[in-house]
């Protein structure tokens, strides 16, 4: 091999070696805004886990105030029926 092909030769590598450098610098520079993008979805996940057990708490309240409205309801439609078969009853018994 002579000298001139050598020198072709290392300058391709030098070549090849500086592209490689190059894209590895832009690989790390896409890792770290990729960890930077994880870490913020992680913190937005951790405040979503938050509201969501805060959810959880507002509709287990919501329920059981659901459920003693229902019956204080039940309640007040039977006290209605017995109330309106009352009056129904004196308006028959009235002279």
């Amino acid at each position: 091999m002579d000298i001139t092909k050598t020198e072709a030769r290392l300058d391709q590598i030098t070549d090849m070696l500086t592209e490689l450098i190059r894209i590895v610098g832009n690989t790390n520079a896409a890792v770290e805004g990729l960890r930077k993008d994880v870490e913020g979805l992680r913190k937005d996940v951790e405040g979503l886990r938050k509201d969501v057990d805060e959810l959880k708490s507002d509709m287990k309240e919501v329920k059981q105030t659901l459920k003693e409205h229902t019956e204080k309801l039940d309640y007040v439609l039977f006290k209605l029926a017995h109330h309106d078969a009352d009056i129904f009853n004196l308006k028959r018994i009235k002279p």
